[in-house]
């Protein structure tokens, strides 16, 4: 079950008004053609997250019916979406952040393009039409204690001053998903070619860090079945985190065998799991073109 939020242009910052809750209940926000949804966790009530994770999912929205030729929305690719977490006592934060500030900032992955755009309401007497037409799923792990139960917490699309107030549940433990990564393997190289039987550790697969997945802390790496293999005391240099996309965080090479990977003549893809200095799990995938 989702809560819709949506953010746009001409109401007053940081108001928060309540639209026809439902089985869908939405809530509508001031202060930009972003909009956030806050999935219900199963077994709460619309308005209650977690006091341990929140998931949802953050998107970009226009006024204008994208079905027509003449309005279509901005085109892609689309920059991540920051949501920013703040939590406190009951009644602390509804109606103003004031100098409050975030427990967590998470950046999504780039919003994708939905075809056909979603339609939703976006005044109480359901006569203007806002259309999303980009999206990014998330689900943010908040960290031990940072939210008490009973607490209030407050969700932020962007640095948009409206936002949503929700009530703290502790719910039952459950892990939290692993934290998304992107990785290159073979860096440089479009087809990824892998021998399969080779034993020497010679495939070089690239993690990039991010605002979730600090390069530096990470431990249990593997790829497929095989854990990373010790860098040669000659390469040591070469293997540096560094930042080799450009993007302001470190990324990080490792060093596999094929043949304890698991992969075999008929793979077409590959995923690199490990766990975060924070305790996280961590995983991303990448083609591979067996070479038999």
């Amino acid at each position: 079950m989702r809560v819709k939020l949506l953010l746009w242009c001409g109401i007053a910052a940081a108001m928060l008004l309540a639209v026809a809750p439902s089985a869908s209940a939405k809530w509508t926000l001031g202060n930009g053609p972003t909009d956030l949804e806050i999935t219900t966790p199963s077994g709460l009530n619309d308005g209650q997250v977690c006091t341990t994770s929140i998931e949802g999912r953050a998107g970009l929205s226009t006024s204008d019916d994208p079905s027509n030729p003449a309005t279509p929305p901005p085109a892609g690719p689309y920059a991540p979406i920051t949501v920013s977490v703040y939590a406190g006592p009951p009644g602390s934060l509804d109606g103003s952040l004031g100098s409050a500030s975030p427990i967590v900032k998470y950046t999504t992955v780039a919003p994708t393009a939905l075809n056909p755009a979603e339609s939703y309401f976006g005044d109480f007497s359901e006569t203007f039409l806002l259309y999303e037409y980009a999206a990014a799923n998330f689900t943010i792990p908040i960290p031990t204690g940072a939210i008490q139960e009973g607490n209030e917490v407050a969700v932020q699309n962007g640095a948009h001053s409206a936002y949503v107030t929700l009530s703290a549940k502790a719910c039952a433990s459950v892990p939290p998903p692993p934290v998304a990564a992107a990785i290159d393997v073979l860096p440089g190289l479009r087809n990824n070619p892998v021998i399969p039987w080779l034993k020497a550790p010679v495939l070089v697969v690239r993690l990039f860090g991010s605002t979730n997945l600090d390069v530096r802390g990470v431990s249990g790496v593997k790829l497929g079945d095989a854990p990373a293999a010790p860098i040669p005391p000659a390469l040591a240099k070469l293997f540096v985190p560094k930042d080799r996309n450009g993007d302001g965080f470190l990324d990080r090479d490792f060093l596999f065998a094929p043949a304890a990977t698991g992969i075999t003549c008929h793979s077409t893809a590959v995923s690199l799991t490990g766990t975060t200095g924070g305790g996280s799990t961590f995983s991303g995938s990448d083609a591979v073109k067996p070479l038999c």
